[in-house]
Formats: C-alpha cells, structure tokens, sequence
C-alpha cells in the first residue's frame, strides 16, 4: 500500500523559480540599470504611484516585467505570485522592491516606447559579452554568419487593442517583424507593426492563377541551388517565433495600448536572448563536464536548447533561500537531477566578462 504522505508548513523561504537568479546576473552584465535610471539626461528620481506608499525605479519596475517574461508570464497580475514574500525576487534582480500590477501598468504606459533604443542596444551588448559563441554557416564561398528577418502574425483575435487589425494570415492581430542572428536564433532587433502592414500589401496580381517564387540576392558566383537550400535554412526562424509566441506565450500581448505592448515586446527580447544564452551555456558545460542532460533522447550535436525546455529544467527549479554568516545563498534537495548544471551554469554567467 502506498503511504500517505503528509502536507507540513514550514518557515524555510522557498522559491519555485530559482531561475531567475541568471536572468539577475545576466542584466547585470549591461548597462540597463543606469540608462534607464537616467532616462532623459537626468538621474531619475524616484516617483510615488498614488496607490502605493512603495517607491520604484525605471529599472525595478522593467527588470520585474524581464523577469516574469523569462518565466513565460507576461501578465502584469502574475507579479502578485511574488509580493507577499519578496525576498527572493528582490535579491534575483537587485530591485529595491516588488512592484505591483498596477505599478507595471502605469510606468510602461508612461515609458511606451521612449526606451526602446537602451533596450535594443543593451540586448544586443548582453548577446556579445555573455553569448558564448555565434555560429556561422558554411558554404561554397567561406562561411557566413546568417541573420533571419521575418514577419510572424500575433492572432489577437475578438480583441479591441490598438493597432489590431487583418494580418496576411487572416486573423486579427498585429504583425511584428524579427531579426535573428546566428544559428543559435539570438534576436538582433524586433519592431512590433499593426496588423494590416506587410510587405505584400499593394502588389498587383497579374496573374492570379500562377504562383512564382523569386529569389534576390548578391551572392556572387554562388550556385543558384546553394542560394536555395540557404533560403530553406531560413524556415528555422519559424521555429524561433513558435518559441516567442508559445514558449514564451507573447503572442496575447498585456495591454491595450500599441506603445505599452510595444514596449513589452522589447522587453521580451531581453528575456529572449537570456534564456537562449542561459540554454547555450547549459549545453557547453553538460559536453564539457560529461553531463548528460536529464530527459534528453538525442546523443547528436545540439546548437540549441527549445526556451520552453530552458523554462522548465532551469528557470522553474525549486530552491531554498537561506542567509548564513551574512551571506545569501540557494540551496537545492539531493533529489534536483539538475542541481549540479545549474550550479555550473551560474558559475560560467557570473565568469562572462561585464
């Protein structure tokens, strides 16, 4: 028979999302903090919501949202799972404090998209120094390092946001572009657009019945067919946006404002690009440590590691917060098959250089 087991309370700090101690690190690899905290040429002062006594910073209030993105809940509610005992997220981040839905709300529709350039510019600083390698592709004319650009719908369908309108998929949505770089899929730049824009729009069809696909290139002296098996390559980028838009769950983007939803997706490239940093990271010390990944079923050589798999093996890993000999620490159980990568990863983010 089997025994029954118990429900005890205890008054160990636990977290459910020990994770969020490399998105931590990794931010403080870029100059976000500062920029934002400065926006504007001044040094910003801290504003008090009318609704909270709790004063927040520009970089409190973003690394909060970057933070709940990395953990595929891009709801301003979802911050609520972490305010009744903020010790842990606060420490993660280096925030002053836990700010609340409502405090999310109101500071990204003020910011809308003021601070999209920092974001796109730090995004890309994190990728060159805490990356651990982008990697080319090789061809009759040397190697090359690939950058995908591509549309992806967001079906937003029944929905009153601003700027949803028809996309070329026939749904309701918006109709962002990405642009992603290396074969590990790191994202370069993104813009979200209103639905209805799209490179087909206004171009008259001649002959309806026939279907021609085109190529244009400026590959000199390269055969015609390695351009198009280059070009296949280029539905890889598929597969990122399922990431964004599933892994990540983007696509029903938080607010009813274009400028606020824009602004959010700046921020989830932020996150993107940490958990794809965090999932290279875990694949080069498993090889280099002789790790075997728990739940992996290929021996062949991976690139990559799906961010949803990121998500779930090491961003929501149960941890023990504990404070011993003035110091903090996060402690995992003897049954954590991956206590010992996290372990290691967190070492090898913390050693990339700042």
């Amino acid at each position: 028979m089997r025994p029954v087991i118990r429900i005890k309370d205890t008054i160990d700090r636990l977290t459910s999302h020990s994770g969020i101690v490399h998105i931590g690190t990794l931010l403080q690899k870029t100059d976000l903090k500062s920029r934002l905290d400065n926006f504007g040429g001044l040094r910003f002062e801290q504003r008090q919501f009318s609704h909270s006594d709790v004063l927040f910073s520009h970089s409190d209030v973003l690394f909060s949202m970057i933070a709940l993105l990395s953990i595929a809940k891009p709801d301003y509610d979802a911050i609520e799972l972490f305010r009744p005992k903020a010790d842990f997220f606060k420490l993660a981040l280096g925030l002053s404090g836990c700010p609340s839905a409502v405090a999310l709300r109101q500071r990204i529709d003020l910011l809308g998209h003021s601070v999209e350039t920092i974001l796109a510019e730090e995004s890309a600083k994190l990728v060159k120094t805490a990356a651990p390698a982008l990697t080319s592709i090789e061809t009759s004319r040397g190697p090359f390092l690939p950058l995908d650009i591509d549309a992806s719908p967001f079906d937003t369908s029944k929905t009153q946001k601003e700027g949803v309108s028809r996309t070329y998929k026939g749904c309701d949505g918006y109709a962002p572009i990405f642009a992603y770089l290396g074969a590990e899929g790191y994202l370069a730049n993104l813009q979200l657009r209103i639905g209805s824009q799209h490179c087909q729009n206004g171009t008259p069809v001649v002959f309806p019945d026939i279907e021609v696909q085109t190529c244009w290139c400026f590959l000199v002296d390269m055969p015609a067919r390695e351009v198009i098996d280059l070009y296949h390559d280029h539905g890889t980028s598929e597969q990122y946006h399922s990431e964004l838009k599933t892994d990540m769950d983007i696509e029903w983007l938080p607010s009813g404002r274009f400028a606020s939803n824009s602004l959010v997706l700046h921020l989830a490239m932020v996150a993107y690009n940490a958990l794809r940093i965090i999932g290279r990271q875990s694949l080069e010390e498993a090889r280099r440590r002789g790790i075997k990944l728990p739940g992996s079923r290929s021996s062949k050589h991976v690139e990559r590691r799906r961010i949803r798999t990121v998500i779930q093996d090491l961003m929501y890993m149960a941890g023990r917060l504990i404070y011993r000999g003035r110091h903090w620490y996060i402690g995992f159980g003897c049954l954590n098959p991956f206590a010992e990568l996290w372990r290691s990863i967190d070492s090898r983010l913390r050693g990339a250089p700042a």
